[in-house]
């Protein structure tokens, strides 16, 4: 995601054909696809009357009627309650400690009210682990959030996912409940997350990456002060917000810019060498053309701020400074795509070339979703493989064994750029702000 370099791969080696289907075996077993811990119970069938099992309700105050009508659950609020909580309707599930998991519902309701969602101590859910909340309307609409089981969590093994009715008397729609429990099987353990919660970027985590100018892009990044308005944490999410500004100076690009946005790095906050890498994100606003975002990895010996070392100074992309795009998208283009950029190629001399006539392996990847959907971007890096997942699916596998810039430790950037080298110019009828949002990213490493 620095300087793009074209050439012919020598010994990065990049796996097409009939590979890919052995490639997409080895993914359902080295990580495993969604499995429904509600084993299908949200899935409402046919017409019956009250709750069908295993769900169960209660009334604290007010009064509802629950029946099932081509395939939906009607909660039918008759008498409202003393508040939100009083009325719930919920199931039992069993959760596993550390485990992260990813809820989804489809509702709507008459009249436009909010629905309220928790996760957690069996018959005592409003001390939830999880919430969230859920504007619904007449339109069926889908809500989605994820979430990990605290270690300590005292409802473990069983837990209670629970529906919260009862604020205003009307009609509440539930349809295609699950929820997942994806990441992280026997084989792989989390060691490091952000969920996103709170109000603010956690900077133990972060560093706002605002000295950055690059590739022709026409954005300034900003610095974290400049939260919540270019930078937002709210509802579980993290969200970077694009915008157009008056022409202001930019320190980065000593120019005026027309266009705000944030870039962000775990450099020096948290860096690591192997394991699986994911993250769940999406373009949240309807784009035009001249969007440039990205979710990436460097080498931390880059001569990048912030700086701890003095031994930060290689430049890209030489050994320990290679590039791994995990997920990279150009609103002009019909495509995501994956990178890696190593120049594994030396000169006569025997050095390593500062820039250019290395390999760059380019993978394309189905799309992102429409405005509003997200997708589940995976990146599995160890000593001789990178393998690359988009929703569960295998992208590629590239071989890095000979490939010595993806032999140490390497960090983390997130960011939403404004036209540049690789993005179309800005469409003129573009709407602002644009945003690119953040469910959560997580490392793994192999389980012991």
């Amino acid at each position: 995601y620095q300087r793009r370099v074209h050439g012919t791969l020598s010994e990065c080696l990049f796996f097409f054909g009939m590979t890919r289907s052995v490639l997409l075996l080895s993914a359902l077993f080295s990580f495993g696809l969604a499995t429904d811990v509600l084993n299908g119970a949200g899935h409402f069938k046919g017409t019956s009357t009250g709750l069908p099992q295993p769900w169960w309700g209660y009334a604290q105050t007010g009064w509802y009627v629950a029946s099932v009508q081509d395939d939906v659950l009607n909660i039918d609020v008759t008498a409202k309650g003393s508040d939100y909580s009083s009325i719930g309707v919920g199931i039992d599930v069993q959760l596993q400690s550390g485990q992260p998991y990813t809820l989804t519902f489809t509702g709507s309701s008459t009249p436009v009210t909010k629905l309220y969602v928790k996760v957690g101590q069996k018959n005592a859910p409003y001390a939830g682990m999880y919430e969230t909340a859920a504007i619904l309307s007449s339109m069926m609409n889908t809500t989605t959030g994820s979430f990990i089981v605290p270690s300590n969590l005292a409802c473990n093994p069983t837990c209670s996912l629970v529906f919260f009715f009862g604020a205003i008397v009307g009609t509440y729609r539930l349809q295609d409940v699950t929820l997942d429990g994806v990441a992280a099987p026997t084989d792989w353990k989390l060691v490091w997350s952000d969920e996103f919660d709170g109000n603010s970027v956690n900077l133990s985590n972060w560093y706002f990456q605002w000295e950055s100018a690059s590739n022709g892009q026409e954005q300034c990044y900003v610095n974290s002060s400049a939260q919540p308005t270019t930078m937002q944490v709210s509802d579980g999410t993290l969200k970077i917000h694009a915008d157009k500004v008056s022409p202001t100076y930019c320190p980065a690009w000593k120019a005026d810019r027309s266009y705000t946005s944030a870039r962000l790095v775990t450099k020096n906050r948290y860096e690591f060498q192997y394991g699986r890498v994911e993250v769940r994100l999406r373009m949240a606003t309807p784009y035009k053309k001249g969007l440039w975002p990205a979710f990436w990895m460097l080498g931390s010996q880059i001569n990048e701020p912030p700086y701890s070392d003095p031994d930060e100074n290689i430049t890209w992309p030489l050994p320990g400074a290679g590039e791994i795009d995990m997920w990279e998208w150009s609103s002009n283009w019909t495509y995501a795509q994956s990178n890696q950029v190593c120049d594994a190629n030396k000169d006569a001399g025997g050095y390593y070339a500062p820039w250019g006539g290395g390999p760059q392996t380019t993978m394309k990847a189905p799309a992102p979703g429409p405005p509003g959907v997200w997708d589940v971007i995976a990146l599995e890096w160890d000593d001789t493989y990178l393998r690359y997942f988009q929703n569960n699916r295998s992208v590629a596998v590239v071989s890095i064994a000979d490939c010595p810039c993806y032999k140490g430790p390497m960090f983390m950037v997130m960011d939403l750029a404004v036209g540049g080298d690789l993005a179309a110019p800005v469409n003129p009828t573009m709407t602002w702000p644009q945003t690119l949002e953040f469910d959560y990213v997580r490392h793994f490493v192999q389980a012991a």
